[in-house]
């Protein structure tokens, strides 16, 4: 019994060997995939997703940076303390980011001032919302 199973070992050993000598090792020499964007193209995102900033606009901490270069800033200031039994101001900046991520440079033209806002020549940046306790 023990011959026999030595034998179907050795024979799957073998046939272990014949499947897999075609491969070969990987190394320095395999060149390297495709990136993303040269094969796909810029990554846009969808109404639902991506980093949330008021209209998909550029985000960026404006007050901690002062290398950033705007015209117009949107900033959020979470503040509730000044009502009372009813706290839940302080979500007012994200909600307005959530509810405008509809909202883009190219669809952002307005009925009510017959243009669009966007492209009126400003620099327009998302800087996140302002501490205010300490």
């Amino acid at each position: 019994m023990s011959l026999k199973r030595l034998l179907q070992f050795a024979l799957s050993a073998v046939s272990v060997k014949t499947v897999f000598a075609h491969q070969v090792p990987l190394g320095d020499t395999i060149e390297q995939p495709e990136t993303w964007l040269s094969k796909y193209g810029p990554q846009i995102d969808q109404p639902f997703s991506g980093p949330l900033a008021f209209s998909h606009m550029t985000y960026s901490r404006c007050l901690e940076d002062e290398s950033a270069q705007f015209d117009i800033a949107v900033l959020g200031m979470p503040f509730d303390t000044g009502t009372s039994y009813r706290p839940g101001a302080r979500f007012g900046p994200y909600a307005i980011r959530s509810g405008s991520r509809r909202q883009r440079e190219a669809r952002g033209y307005s009925l009510a001032w017959g243009n669009n806002p966007y492209e009126q020549g400003s620099k327009i940046i998302d800087c996140g919302d302002v501490r205010l306790f300490q």
